[in-house]
């Protein structure tokens, strides 16, 4: 079984809401190895060029984007949360940066925190 961490970009099979037909699409995990060993699953954020210019979205730019293995720039959505089963991932593609997987986690914890 291949192992994922934290921060790794992964390919998912994300299901149309207009149908039964799935199609690759990158995620980033964000649970911990402690969480993947418990559960046998990840929690991933989708990775998307659809950007919709809110303070939810994390953008990927520049030398990110390659390290990420994504071919063109996008934006992590920090306000949609999944999880995976590790046998439907795909394939890993990338990992982010430490400072922007930063981000992402402060992101999420954010779309908690009380007002």
């Amino acid at each position: 079984m291949t192992t994922y961490k934290q921060g790794d970009t992964v390919l998912l099979p994300y299901k149309f809401t207009d149908s039964d037909e799935t199609k690759p699409r990158p995620a980033v995990i964000l649970s911990s190895s402690k969480f993947h060993i418990k559960n046998k699953m990840v929690i991933c954020a989708p990775i998307t060029t659809s950007v919709r210019e809110d303070d939810t979205e994390i953008k990927i730019i520049g030398k990110e984007n390659q390290i990420a293995g994504l071919k063109d720039g996008g934006v992590i959505r920090s306000n949609v949360l999944y999880t995976y089963d590790f046998p439907l991932i795909h394939k890993k593609i990338g990992s982010l940066t430490d400072g922007l997987l930063r981000k992402v986690l402060d992101k999420v914890l954010d779309n908690f925190s009380r007002s």
